[in-house]
């Protein structure tokens, strides 16, 4: 049976491991954690072997792509450089953090990392701003590391890098101000590393993606490893009624067979077992993995805040809670919690962008509660987007004024209306602080007036009568329309009456 080796077990025991029943199907399981040294020898192994290699490896460890041997036939369950750093784009997305930069190091990997996500912002339909793509010697010591640092102006870093040398390059950045608010780092499974080890440098709030070992440990990661190679094995067998000899040693040449041992590599490329798709890429790495989005909160611990499966991302937080760096005692005085409610022409709320799940230039998000009693916390939030009259008005306003916002839809009610003496709609979002303002179509009197303060109208409504326009000087009775003739008859008919009267009186 496969087993569980250790990296100094499996070069021994490589080619002594075989499947009971299956005497020419063999494989190994690498430990969960392996020395940095210890990548690149795996697959150079299983080139020697000439036999495909499955490895249920953890998060991080597992990327060969710069050094993969050009026989090599390693499969993985893990992410590759360009899945994570697609996802990464997924989340500033969902969250519309279009002005970004991208810092590394020089760590083996961060050309493949810059190139993806070049190529992705120049064809994407979003409006993606890369302002800076800096790429550090991070070395102790380096005064020119702060200096390309200060380049940095972008509210979102993209950062790759080993954990040793994202310790130091936070540190930095830390001390020119770039990890408080305002600021927000994403960084690849490789920065984070084992995370039950944090260094002091990374800041609450710091973005991780990775591999989902928290919901798929290694046991199960092993498991499916075993389904994945008897189910190559069995469709092997039953086209050619054979499957090749794994060779015995790493010496020597190998006998010749019928099939060589590389043949169960095309076998294992596609597999479904157990009703889920399990396929390989190229490169050795799921074609859909499963992937986790965690953030360091404010105990300093990594909580699992999104995942992404089956080509889609959820994501704990409907409004990114804006994490306090290092406990800092200030508050984000500069973001705002703003209220608003549909009202055409006003206020116009819209879907998302079907491609792309973003909003249009024109409009901002603005998330929609959707009550739900089985959730916890009694419902989900959407994203939508908003656009209309004081949706620009609050665009302006914020660019002016320079300040930033979180938008939602109103669901207690409308407008505000005051019912067994409490508030509800937009003016009670704003009186019991859930929201700091309130925009939109809104009628001024004196009971809101009491509790809220009203900015300057910008718009005012009443009632008129209208009536067509002509050219030259228009008559006073024009309003009178075809009644005029009857009317003024009638009117001469009581003058005279009343004349004749007072006449014949006196």
């Amino acid at each position: 049976m496969p087993g569980l080796l250790s990296e100094t077990e499996a070069s021994d025991t490589t080619a002594k491991l075989q499947l009971r029943g299956e005497p020419s199907l063999w494989s190994t399981a690498l430990k969960e954690q392996l020395e940095p040294a210890a990548p690149p020898l795996f697959p150079c192994r299983e080139s020697f072997t000439n036999m495909p290699f499955h490895g249920p490896l953890k998060r991080g460890i597992g990327n060969f792509e710069g050094v993969k041997d050009v026989k090599s036939t390693f499969f993985q369950f893990g992410a590759s450089i360009q899945q994570e750093a697609l996802l990464m784009l997924n989340i500033m997305e969902e969250y519309d953090w279009h002005v970004f930069s991208i810092v590394t190091s020089k760590f083996p990997g961060y050309q493949d990392f810059i190139a993806i996500l070049k190529t992705t912002v120049d064809n994407s339909f979003v409006g993606w701003d890369l302002q800076h793509t800096i790429t550090l010697d991070a070395v102790d010591g380096d005064s020119r590391t702060q200096i390309q640092l200060k380049k940095v102006q972008s509210p979102v870093i993209l950062l790759y890098c080993s954990k040793d040398e994202a310790a130091y390059i936070l540190e930095e950045a830390r001390s020119l101000g770039l990890t408080g608010f305002g600021y927000i780092w994403i960084v690849p499974s490789l920065t984070t590393g084992n995370p039950e080890i944090t260094p002091d440098s990374f800041p609450s709030g710091m973005i991780s993606v990775s591999y989902d070992d928290w919901d798929y440990p290694l046991e199960a990661r092993v498991r499916d490893g075993l389904g994945i190679i008897t189910t190559a094995a069995a469709a092997m067998l039953e086209e050619f009624g054979d499957i090749p000899e794994a060779k015995t040693s790493c010496y020597g040449q190998m006998e010749k067979t019928k099939l060589p041992p590389s043949a169960l590599h095309k076998y294992m490329m596609n597999v479904t077992w157990d009703g889920r798709d399990l396929s390989f890429t190229e490169d050795g790495y799921q074609v859909h993995p499963k992937l986790v989005v965690i953030v360091l909160n404010k105990d300093r611990e990594w909580e699992k805040m999104g995942k992404w499966e089956n080509q889609s991302l959820t994501l704990k937080y409907p409004v990114w809670p804006r994490f306090n760096s290092f406990g800092d005692a200030e508050t984000d005085d500069n973001h705002l919690t703003i209220v608003t409610l549909e009202e055409k022409p006003f206020v116009i709320v819209e879907n998302v962008e079907r491609l792309t799940g973003t909003c249009m230039r024109n409009s901002v998000p603005c998330r929609k509660h959707i009550k739900d009693n089985t959730t916890v916390g009694g419902g989900t939030y959407i994203k939508k987007c908003c656009k209309g009259f004081c949706i620009d008005i609050l665009k302006k306003i914020a660019r002016n004024v320079k300040f930033t916002y979180d938008l939602y839809l109103v669901t207690n009610g409308k407008h505000g209306k005051k019912i067994n003496n409490v508030w509800n709609g937009m003016v009670g979002e704003v009186v019991y602080k859930k929201a700091v303002m309130a925009v939109g179509s809104l009628t001024i009197n004196e009971e809101r007036s009491e509790v809220i303060d009203f900015s300057v109208p910008f718009v005012e409504t009443g009632i008129s009568v209208m009536v067509s326009r002509s050219n030259g000087t228009v008559s006073p009775s024009a309003f009178l329309g075809n009644y005029l003739q009857g009317t003024a008859a009638v009117f001469l008919t009581i003058v005279r009456g009343k004349s004749y009267f007072y006449l014949s009186k006196y």
